[in-house]
């Protein structure tokens, strides 16, 4: 029986090691139902500074779920290779605080037709922890990806910067299914119990 055990861990061992191909995704999404902020640009590079975020969109699988951000801001400069998204989320009883952070691995600057810009990026970022547990997601596998699109209005402001119209962020995060976390605990349990007999012994 000890040696059907012990072959019995060591396949649910192999098993729980062996399905990080069954990960799933979690989708969140940022954006505006204003415009405001102000996005500026100088040397090929690009800032944006205050720029409302006042909605957060979470798809899990065919399951989605719509939170209102109060206060939501985004602040982004590619020079200095960083961004944030902050604001509170009282539906999650979530105060004012950073809701995600990452850094920049491309970004295009585009002037429109019309006046004004585009402005998309990719790069990889972090979601606060806090903010995952509140929305019952798994803890990502690594940082997520993400994209961002950026419209300015037409014309400039007085201070040089143009007023952003629209903004949507969106994050991909890659998370651990089920199966393999309930494979992994099981052989965890599995595991501790055989040590547990043998200290015994």
């Amino acid at each position: 029986m000890g040696a059907f055990r012990v072959k019995l861990v060591l396949l649910l061992f192999a098993l729980a090691f062996a399905v990080p191909t069954f990960a799933g995704t979690i989708d969140i999404d940022y954006s505006n139902a204003t415009a405001g902020g102000v996005f500026t640009t100088s040397s090929g590079n690009a800032t944006g500074t205050s720029i409302p975020i006042a909605q957060l969109i979470v798809t899990n699988g065919t399951t989605s779920t719509s939170d209102t951000i109060v206060g939501g801001k985004l602040n982004f400069s590619t020079s200095a290779d960083t961004l944030t998204i902050s604001g509170a989320i009282p539906a999650l009883s979530l105060a004012s605080t950073t809701l995600s952070w990452g850094d920049f691995t491309s970004f295009t600057i585009t002037p429109r037709k019309s006046g004004g810009y585009d402005f998309t990026a990719t790069g990889d970022a972090t979601t606060n922890a806090t903010l995952l547990a509140d929305l019952g997601v798994p803890s990502p596998q690594g940082p997520s990806s993400y994209d961002v699109f950026v419209i300015t209005a037409s014309t400039a402001s007085k201070g040089g910067g143009f007023s952003v119209t629209s903004v949507d962020i969106g994050t991909t995060a890659t998370t651990p299914e089920p199966v393999s976390m309930l494979l992994m605990g099981t052989f965890l349990s599995l595991a501790g119990g055989l040590l547990s007999r043998k200290k015994r012994a």
